[in-house]
């Protein structure tokens, strides 16, 4: 599996580089902003290259025996696994950060208008904190299963 580890260092390092240079810039924002087709386009040729990329890879390690069909499948299922716990982790964050603006912040002037005339700001700066906390990990946690789909994907073309 050590060659296999190299594919998915390589694949994600062509992604990596692909999706900063391409999606996560203001030329990209602009353009699917206005709904370039354009952009589309090119954007759609660098994600088949990349793809025959790590399929040709995979199936290169597949040909040579360094990686098997079961390792492989093996992988993958606990990939989907992982995306499974993600995203029910996700779902969570979901509701608690919605539970916390909604009953936290809306009724603190009331539950704090007997003691203070105003919200303790410490209080309210952890609230912000705990929200922004919880909110980076779900970005991260749906950024992990995009990269693992995408593994999935090219995976899956090669058995």
């Amino acid at each position: 599996m050590r060659n296999f580890k190299e594919f998915k260092q390589s694949y994600l390092k062509e992604r990596s580089e692909h999706v900063d240079r391409n999606f996560f810039t203001l030329f990209g924002f602009f353009y699917r902003l206005v709904g370039s087709e354009g952009y589309w386009l090119r954007f759609i040729e660098r994600e088949t290259s990349i793809a025959r990329y790590g399929v040709a890879w995979l199936s290169e390690l597949l040909s040579k025996n360094a990686v098997t069909k079961s390792e492989l499948n093996d992988y993958m299922l606990a990939l989907k696994n992982t995306n499974s716990k993600i995203s029910e982790r996700s779902n969570f964050i979901l509701i608690f950060v919605s539970a916390i603006s909604v009953l936290g912040l809306s009724s603190l002037n009331t539950v704090f208008s007997e003691h203070f005339s105003s919200p303790p700001k410490g209080f309210l700066f952890a609230i912000a904190v705990i929200i922004v906390g919880v909110l980076i990990e779900r970005v991260r946690g749906q950024f992990r299963i995009a990269i693992h789909e995408e593994l999935i994907n090219v995976i899956d073309r090669c058995i």
